[in-house]
């Protein structure tokens, strides 16, 4: 719970100063470049001083399972360069509020990929939350 609030407060930073930054007409592929390459050796750093790479192996996921992780990559990638299009071209409350219209396709595909319960109440809040983003994105 902590560390997904936390994700939540540093999302809304990360958005609201790139869109500041986007008001000079920065370049949202750059952008999302410069992102990654600023983030790689802080993952690097941290996973250093957190040990994780002692107990690292190839060895460790199956191939099916590095597969997954590649294509989770790939797909990683083209989500923020779309966010990132979209947060430059768009409100930065709209782009966010489209953006975060993932949960229900997660709910829903989770349930269906990963066995994840469905409840009366994921349902509810999914439609609810389809529904903030319509009420945010409409003009």
């Amino acid at each position: 719970l902590t560390y997904g609030l936390a994700s939540a407060v540093l999302t809304a930073g990360l958005i609201v100063l790139a869109k500041m930054g986007f008001q000079g007409k920065a370049d949202p592929l750059i952008a999302t470049l410069v992102r990654v390459v600023l983030m790689t050796p802080i993952l690097l750093v941290t996973a250093a001083a957190l040990g994780r790479f002692r107990k690292f192996s190839f060895g460790m996921l199956s191939e099916a399972g590095w597969l997954y992780i590649v294509f989770a990559a790939l797909l990683g990638a083209f989500s923020w360069l779309t966010y990132f299009l979209a947060t430059a071209t768009t409100t930065a409350n709209i782009s966010t509020a489209l953006n975060y219209l993932s949960l229900p396709l997660i709910v829903v595909a989770s349930h269906f990929l990963l066995n994840d319960y469905l409840t009366v109440r994921s349902v509810v809040g999914s439609a609810l939350m389809i529904l903030g983003a319509v009420l945010i994105a409409y003009k």
